[in-house]
């Protein structure tokens, strides 16, 4: 099918959740932004797979505000790393850095996969700025000594 067939289909159920959203209170609510932040998020990738990048950024920025009043911290890291790929396919490298960085600022909240993920997209938008970053020193271990003949 591919994103041009499902965008339309994706993007008119976007107001029946906007209702449920504006109308649920309580863990019903919580569950309604949940939905809505993982729809918009999806919106978002379609129109960046198109290559629609302010669209892309348009929605990407709705899922976020809604990841944002739930207070999750690996969605809201998640949507960030998301709008930073964007920005980075965009061509503005370095707000894509500033995003991934963002993304990164609660490590701690994030998990393993999420961290590897976030790290990724930070290492592309260096890559895309031409800074190297210097890997951690790993301390060498002496080499053992031979035994002599």
């Amino acid at each position: 099918m591919g994103p041009p067939l499902l965008i339309n289909a994706v993007k008119s159920q976007i107001p029946i959740v906007g209702q449920v959203y504006r109308v649920t209170r309580g863990a019903d609510r919580t569950e309604a932004l949940t939905f809505a932040s993982e729809l918009l998020e999806f919106c978002g990738w379609l129109h960046q797979d198109i290559g629609d990048f302010t669209h892309a950024m348009m929605w990407t920025n709705k899922a976020l505000d809604y990841a944002m009043e739930l207070g999750d911290q690996r969605t809201t890291s998640y949507i960030l790393m998301r709008k930073s790929l964007i920005a980075i396919e965009s061509g503005d490298h370095g707000h894509g850095l500033g995003l991934a960085n963002a993304a990164m600022s609660r490590a701690d909240a994030l998990t393993p996969r999420l961290r590897a993920v976030v790290l990724r997209t930070r290492a592309i938008a260096h890559a895309h700025l031409g800074k190297p970053r210097t890997p951690p020193q790993i301390p060498r271990q002496p080499s053992p000594r031979r035994p002599r003949d």
